[in-house]
């Protein structure tokens, strides 16, 4: 089971953030000190290095969430496009457990199944969604950042922290309930019911 991020080709242009994101005194003396030792990091950089990771995660997914960029999926119907492609492989090559479609962004918790992987799975949505887009809005090209980031989910905790994070990705970008498309699946709803309005 695993977390991954496909975002849209130009969904972050360079701008100041970005460019110290980039240029982070941190990376070159780490990534030098690895090379130093055919790869592996001392145990004390390692830790370093997982902090800076986080950090940079953290400061991306900020930039994502402020809609900068191509929002490709600020269209309920490229939205709709997208979601249609997620589901394609249901049950064949995937368990699909939960995704936000962002307007610039999609996050995406699901089971491989078979002999597929989570990468196997981003390169198959990114391409058939690409095509489908394309011909939609009479474009070429591949609408995707080449890389995606992926997580193996490892226990329950982790599991949980990804759907919540899922589940409060549209607000906490400040977007309305249709600006974005957030889906479970039932054996997550029914954990997880919707709390009864306040009287």
């Amino acid at each position: 089971m695993g977390s991954f991020t496909m975002r849209v080709k130009h969904a972050i242009g360079v701008n100041p953030t970005q460019r110290q994101y980039l240029r982070s005194q941190h990376l070159a003396p780490i990534a030098s000190s690895g090379l130093k030792n055919d790869g592996r990091l001392p145990i004390e950089q390692h830790a370093a290095w997982q902090e800076f990771q986080q950090i940079q995660m953290r400061k991306l997914e900020m930039i994502l969430d402020e809609g900068q960029g191509e929002c490709l999926f600020a269209v309920p119907e490229n939205r709709q496009v997208l979601a249609d492609n997620l589901h394609y492989f249901e049950r064949v090559r995937s368990e699909l457990l939960a995704y936000v479609i962002m307007p610039n962004h999609a996050h995406i918790l699901c089971r491989p199944l078979a002999n597929y992987s989570l990468e196997s799975l981003s390169r198959a949505w990114k391409r058939h969604s690409s095509d489908q887009l394309n011909r939609r809005l009479g474009r070429s090209g591949s609408l995707w950042q080449a890389e995606s980031f992926d997580r193996i989910i490892r226990d329950a905790d982790h599991y949980g922290r990804a759907v919540k994070y899922i589940a409060k990705n549209p607000s906490k970008a400040r977007l309305k309930s249709q600006e974005a498309t957030l889906w479970f699946n039932a054996q997550i709803l029914q954990a997880n019911p919707p709390a009864p309005p306040a009287s």
